[in-house]
């Protein structure tokens, strides 16, 4: 061990060490200069076409939708998802065309991310393939006589076999302090739930698609039906949901394993129809959990009830929920033990 010591002492002194080491230091230099240069000149790029940039991401998003957008200033990412181009849209509001009539903002951010493919927007395309949402307010809403904000998005039109289009799409979507709300005042349900952080990185198969999700929110509200009270109100669920879209079922649903509800764990599968005139919807749970914490996590027409009992060791629980997003009254719920 000593002798191969004294052997690299010996090269290190050598010209053809210090020779080695100039290479590698010019090396790295060479990379530093090359990225530094190719981040000052997307910025410089930027400065000189913030306004035609900030024009197509308008259009961009306008061709796809029968609403308004309102972005109060478009800023580039200094490194940031280098070497795309990454914007940051502050105040961003997103309306339908029925807001003068109903009132409910669909989108409101006080910052978006977006992430940029460089060569596409050479060529004046603009492709976003990342969303990050900061700061914001997504609510959806459905009145008692069926209006809702959310018809926005305009169907894509088929393309025939003869031509070519590029198509492009959101592959990853991040979402930090999110107030997200569902009011549907037609079926009386109320969904609220303070995101924290949602994480997703989305596989698309044709019209299929699927993705993982990691989830950290405060559910405020999960009214099924708003007279009765929430399930898990104010309760933290974090966890990983695999979810998976189909066309064909025109449906979507939702798996977990291990998903923290307050300080408890379930496993999770829904399914979700996405159906305009009849959305029924399916959730199964099971968990091992005391009594009392099961209690606290139910409705408050039903905990009154099982308020009156308790047990002091675990329990196995399975409950099943099943009913139908766009009709009144409480979905059939079964629970055994």
């Amino acid at each position: 061990m000593n002798q191969l010591w004294e052997r690299i002492q010996t090269y290190s002194k050598t010209e053809s060490f210090r020779k080695l080491i100039k290479r590698i230091g010019f090396f790295f230099l060479g990379v530093f200069i090359i990225l530094s240069t190719s981040i000052v000149v997307l910025a410089v790029y930027f400065n000189n076409n913030k306004a035609k940039i900030t024009t197509q991401i308008n259009n961009k998003i306008n061709e796809n939708i029968t609403g308004t957008i309102h972005i109060g200033d478009v800023k580039y990412k200094f490194l940031k998802g280098f070497p795309n181009m990454t914007l940051a849209l502050s105040r961003v509001e997103l309306k339908d065309s029925l807001w003068t009539v109903h009132k409910r903002t669909l989108l409101k951010a006080e910052q978006i991310e977006v992430r940029i493919d460089l060569l596409d927007l050479i060529t004046n395309e603009i492709n976003i393939d990342k969303i990050e949402i900061h700061n914001a307010t997504l609510h959806l809403f459905k009145g008692k006589d069926g209006l809702v904000n959310t018809a926005i998005f305009k169907a894509k039109p088929k393309k025939k076999n003869s031509e070519s289009a590029t198509t492009s799409s959101v592959n990853q979507i991040i979402l930090e302090q999110v107030h997200f709300i569902s009011e549907n005042q037609l079926g009386n349900k109320l969904f609220d739930f303070d995101v924290i952080a949602l994480k997703s990185k989305i596989d698309f198969e044709t019209d299929d698609w699927n993705t993982n999700i990691y989830l950290k929110t405060i559910a405020k509200s999960m009214a099924f039906n708003a007279q009765r009270g929430t399930f898990i109100k104010d309760k933290v669920v974090e966890g990983i949901l695999k979810v998976n879209f189909s066309l064909v079922k025109n449906q979507i649903s939702v798996s977990a394993e291990k998903l923290l509800i307050g300080k408890d764990l379930f496993n999770v599968k829904a399914n979700f129809s996405l159906d305009k005139n009849t959305s029924p919807f399916d959730i199964a749970i099971k968990t091992k959990i005391l009594w009392k914490d099961a209690s606290d996590l139910l409705s408050a027409n039903i905990s009154e009830k099982t308020n009156q009992f308790n047990l002091k060791d675990p329990i196995n629980v399975s409950c099943t929920i099943v009913g139908d997003m766009n009709s009144t009254g409480d979905p059939e719920i079964k629970v055994a033990t």
